[in-house]
């Protein structure tokens, strides 16, 4: 017997309600799903910058901690004393013999590190002595011409943005060869010289003619390299940099080496620290320059920010702090025993 009509259609309904059905819940799962997506890269992220806001907490509390120990260390042959005060009668055996006293106090200033243990993690602390950089003074164009040429710059820009560089600086307005003053400054539509000392690497891009030098990659080697600042330290051959001295000697007469002391192996007032801290997955870099001033100033130290950066080498970062490195003895950060 045939069906009626109306059970026909009831039929008809009826199927067609369970594609319906299916496509509402792909469309819920899909849904549910990029909504779990969204919520595991949110707590992804979020745990990536709470790493990153730690390591540069710790990097904070570490450079507080390096400043104590740097002001109130002793300095002895190439380095600093960072123990307890020592008595008369061992001061009075010579620097040479307070290093041997305890040799964990001991940090070296070409480059020797140390590890400052945070709440909120690990730093390591680099110790660089301002005998190590080059001070790219207006008196010593070869020493700057040199420089430039060998981090890849040609001879005669290296030459000419030297001349500009010590024009840049000096309080006279005699134009050297092939340098800039004012006058030129203001046909280069830029502004005018500073006739002072420069005060941080940055200050390169505003001398004439820094455009068509200075790379970014170069910029950064000579941040690493160069000391800036009204106060600085003769170059020390103890302190020099494996990349800095090759070239002095390569690039440089033998006369032209007299601001580099050979045999003095004596800390200057002068040191660069260089602080570090692995984040989520970058290495948080700082690097600040100190000068310790003379005793009775209103002011004992000068703090002269470098730069920053960071690398993505987390997994070797970690090799070097779990490795040998020792730690600012808590000497150097609490005082001496009562």
């Amino acid at each position: 017997m045939n069906a009626s009509p109306r059970a026909c259609s009831r039929r008809l309904q009826a199927g067609a309600a369970l594609p319906i059905v299916l496509v509402l819940t792909a469309g819920l799962s899909i849904i549910a799903f990029a909504g779990f997506q969204a919520v595991s890269t949110s707590a992804t992220l979020m745990a990536g910058l709470r790493d990153d806001f730690q390591a540069q907490t710790a990097v904070f509390s570490a450079e507080q901690e390096t400043l104590f120990a740097f002001l109130t260390a002793q300095p002895t042959n190439r380095g600093l004393y960072t123990g307890p005060p020592l008595d008369g009668e061992a001061i009075a055996l010579g620097v040479t013999s307070i290093a041997e006293i305890d040799a964990s106090a001991f940090w070296r200033g070409d480059g020797a590190s140390r590890l400052a243990s945070q709440a909120e993690g690990d730093v390591r602390v680099v110790y660089q002595d301002g005998g190590a950089f080059l001070y790219l003074g207006f008196e010593d164009a070869a020493i700057a011409a040199a420089l430039f040429q060998a981090l890849g710059a040609s001879r005669m820009d290296s030459e000419a943005f030297a001349a500009r560089l010590g024009d840049y600086q000096d309080m006279d307005f005699t134009r050297r060869f092939r340098g800039g003053e004012r006058s030129d400054y203001r046909i280069a539509r830029m502004a005018p010289p500073t006739d002072s000392p420069l005060r941080a690497a940055g200050e390169l891009t505003r001398v004439l003619g820094a455009d068509a030098l200075l790379t970014p990659d170069l910029l950064r080697r000579l941040e690493r390299l160069t000391a800036y600042g009204a106060g600085y330290s003769p170059m020390k051959a103890a302190y020099l940099s494996p990349e800095l001295g090759p070239v002095l000697e390569r690039h440089l007469e033998r006369d032209d080496l007299n601001t580099v002391a050979a045999s003095d192996p004596s800390p200057s007032a002068i040191a660069r620290f260089t602080f570090s801290a692995a984040g989520a997955e970058t290495v948080f870099h700082r690097v600040i320059q100190y000068e310790r001033r003379a005793f009775g100033e209103a002011r004992p130290f000068r703090r002269t920010f470098v730069e920053e950066r960071v690398s993505d080498d987390v997994a070797g970062f970690q090799g070097e702090v779990n490795g040998s490195i020792p730690t600012i003895p808590p000497a150097a950060v609490t005082g001496p025993p009562d």
